[in-house]
């Protein structure tokens, strides 16, 4: 299966399971991008990916970083941004933020999710967002 069609699936099961994220999913269009390391989104609502780390996510991984880019478009991380702010620190913000959303949501984390945010920082923060 080609990622195009993984996407897809994605998409599908985000609707089946959770139709907020997956609603949300719709609107988002697939722009391969090999400059970026992973995976991320704009403020056109575009998918962006990179294909050699995209190839290597399981399907339930590929599901969570779906909605976890759907939610730095609805939270408008991107557009928020505080002028003086440091981005790196404001997007792992964000980022736990929406882990948070999408965990409490009944998603599974990712592996990737886990890495960056453990589960002591989500409990650090659950409830003060």
């Amino acid at each position: 299966m080609n990622f195009q069609e993984r996407f897809t699936k994605a998409r599908v099961n985000l609707i089946q399971k959770y139709p907020f994220w997956g609603q949300l999913a719709l609107y988002m269009r697939l722009r391969e991008n090999k400059n970026i390391p992973t995976t991320a989104v704009n403020l056109a609502g575009d998918f962006l990916y990179n294909p050699d780390w995209v190839e290597k996510l399981s399907q339930t991984d590929l599901e969570f970083e779906v909605a976890h880019e759907v939610g730095h478009l609805f939270t408008r991380t991107m557009s928020r941004f505080p002028a003086g702010g440091i981005f790196p620190v404001w997007n792992y913000a964000s980022d736990v933020v929406i882990d948070i959303m999408l965990r409490d949501s009944g998603l599974t984390p990712s592996a990737i999710s886990l890495k960056a945010i453990p589960d002591t920082r989500v409990e650090q923060f659950k409830g003060k967002i």
